[in-house]
């Protein structure tokens, strides 16, 4: 007699699984700790990448006001992604975004200033659905273009980013001018 219990679908591992994700708006009086963790995390990510960047906890509190000064600015929005009551990432957008550079675009344009979904949550498909809620705000203000930066070698951002339809426009190319001091050979004996 078999005794084999078979299962129609695999069951699913709660660490990859589809994430079950309600996005809202952030609440500045309910949300700030998480969100400055998750910037946090999202900074030493990047410096990893760019040792040069400062630490997140050295820069948070100001990053965070200056992002959220821009999202005054530039109509902007933070969208918190949430999974059974804790923050797991947000999405900051600016939906009307007018470069000050005079050789750029003169257009108003959507600008995704961060998106970080904290390690626990990754690989889940919360960034896609962050980076889709913030791509509908950009959309709803009527702007032409939806442009974003990503750190070389964040090579999970880049290929989310690329299956939503980015495409590289530009790149910024970094050549240190204090290059470690080369290495001395050690001096020979002379034979006697």
């Amino acid at each position: 007699m078999d005794r084999t219990v078979r299962r129609k679908r695999p069951l699913e591992d709660p660490l990859t699984a589809p994430a079950k994700a309600a996005l809202r708006a952030f609440d500045p009086d309910r949300d700030y700790p998480a969100i400055r963790r998750c910037f946090v995390e999202l900074q030493e990510t990047e410096r990893a990448l760019d040792p040069a960047m400062p630490a997140g906890e050295d820069v948070a509190d100001a990053y965070l006001a200056l992002l959220f000064e821009r999202c005054r600015e530039f109509a902007g929005a933070v969208i918190v992604a949430e999974v059974d009551g804790e923050v797991a990432g947000y999405a900051a957008v600016w939906t009307r975004f007018v470069s000050d550079e005079p050789d750029d675009d003169p257009r108003a344009h959507g600008h995704l200033a961060d998106l970080v979904v904290a390690a626990p949550y990754r690989a889940r498909g919360i960034g896609r659905m962050l980076l889709r809620a913030a791509e509908d705000r950009v959309r709803e203000a009527g702007v032409p273009v939806f442009c974003l930066g990503v750190k070389a070698g964040n090579d999970p951002a880049l290929a989310l980013y690329a299956s939503e339809g980015f495409r590289e426009t530009e790149l910024v190319l970094v050549k240190s001018l204090h290059p470690p001091a080369p290495r001395r050979r050690p001096a020979r004996r002379r034979a006697q």
